[in-house]
């Protein structure tokens, strides 16, 4: 990288920004494999969580065929999962009143408060290392991450279901 100049720091190259992202990823798996450790909870059961509580942020809870496309996972091994994060007090089902037959899912809130309680000191140090950006800075900031994601998120449906390790 070239030096800082006085208009400021030099402008990144996609590489850079690329090695950024990949470290940001490896960072946050490894926090979120502690937490599940504490938790007795495997990488499968937090990202199964995480996509019970990114559904009820949008005000959309998911169902159990849906938790399974998203984790690509067969209805059985779903099952299974659910049962075992229900038993372990992680998750819960509802049947919709009006049809017995439509489940959905959701985190209990003693399940809630022990994902705050793990994830509010990660919360906090992002805010301060934030706090001194402007308004423009933290759009462009969401822009670039939403972006990132959306470019993930269509290489690895190109790819489409899970596939056995390569030998």
């Amino acid at each position: 990288m070239r030096p800082d100049t006085p208009e400021g720091p030099p402008r990144p190259g996609d590489q850079e920004l690329i090695r950024l992202l990949q470290t940001l990823t490896v960072e946050s798996d490894q926090f979120v494999e502690r937490f599940g450790a504490r938790h007795g909870l495997g990488r499968t059961d937090m990202n199964a969580l995480g996509f019970v509580l990114d559904a009820a942020g949008r005000g959309e809870p998911i169902s159990p065929s849906r938790l399974a496309a998203r984790l690509g996972l067969s209805p059985s091994a779903t099952t299974a999962l659910i049962d075992r994060l229900e038993v372990s007090g992680h998750l819960e089902r509802h049947r919709d009143p009006d049809d017995r037959r439509r489940v959905t899912l959701s985190m209990p809130e003693a399940a809630r408060v022990d994902g705050r309680r793990m994830f509010s000191p990660l919360a906090e140090v992002f805010t301060d290392s934030w706090r001194d950006f402007t308004d423009e800075e933290r759009r462009t900031v969401a822009r670039f991450l939403s972006g990132s994601i959306e470019a993930m998120r269509e290489v690895r449906d190109d790819w489409g279901g899970p596939s056995a390790p390569q030998r």
